[in-house]
């Protein structure tokens, strides 16, 4: 009663750009047809014919309390210049053989989302499993786009500067800047900024964390 059940099918990135970004990128015409489409089937259905890949977030928590957050260069499509959260894709090709796929359609049993996160949190930052605890959160959708997003909460046992010295070694992402380390309350105040431009599936993951730091405070 209390899991969450995905139905999930293979996509692809060039799918999502395809349909989910259209709006984003100069097209909300086409986008809006997409959707009407959809809800000629029912109105909770108006992101049927979407590409609708899943995506992978977390928030990031170091063991002296800072929350991680990085940043979006000026170049890429998606949101540039906006403040982030770590976070990626799950690669099908990482759990499956070609017996685990058939017709498009992934084994449930076969699905260990928290793989990717693990994956994501070494490729990204160079944390292992052994560094932190993790949990699940929720799912959110983006609005803009209709993307659907996994947050995941991720209390490490390191320290902001052991992270900073993690991060050193590694090749940053392309799509991000750098990554910082803020404390909740001032994480709190960015969020009621509205000049503090954030990722909306980012400000959700927050939001959310924050609803957990609330329900730790009271009595």
């Amino acid at each position: 009663d209390k899991g969450l059940l995905l139905q999930l099918a293979l996509s692809c990135y060039r799918e999502h750009i395809g349909t989910n970004n259209l709006a984003i990128n100069g097209w909300p015409e086409l986008f809006n047809f997409i959707k009407s489409e959809g809800k000629k089937e029912g109105k909770e259905n108006s992101y049927r014919y979407f590409g609708n890949i899943l995506g992978i977030s977390m928030v990031v928590v170091t063991k002296d309390n800072y929350v991680i957050v990085t940043d979006r260069n000026n170049k890429v499509g998606e949101y540039p210049g906006f403040f982030d959260k770590p976070g990626g894709h799950p690669n099908p090709e990482k759990h499956f053989d070609g017996e685990n796929v058939q017709q498009g359609v992934m084994c449930p049993k076969a699905i260990h989302l928290d793989r990717d996160v693990h994956r994501e949190l070494e490729e990204e930052i160079g944390l292992s499993s052994n560094d932190y605890e993790l949990s699940f959160l929720g799912l959110v959708r983006n609005m803009d786009n209709y993307k659907p997003e996994l947050v995941f909460l991720v209390e490490s046992n390191l320290n902001l500067l052991d992270i900073t010295q993690l991060l050193a070694t590694k090749t940053r992402p392309h799509e991000f800047n750098v990554y910082q380390g803020f404390r909740p309350d001032t994480l709190v105040d960015m969020l009621r900024d509205p000049r503090y431009l954030i990722t909306p599936t980012a400000r959700a993951a927050y939001e959310m964390y924050g609803c957990v730091l609330q329900k730790k405070t009271m009595p």
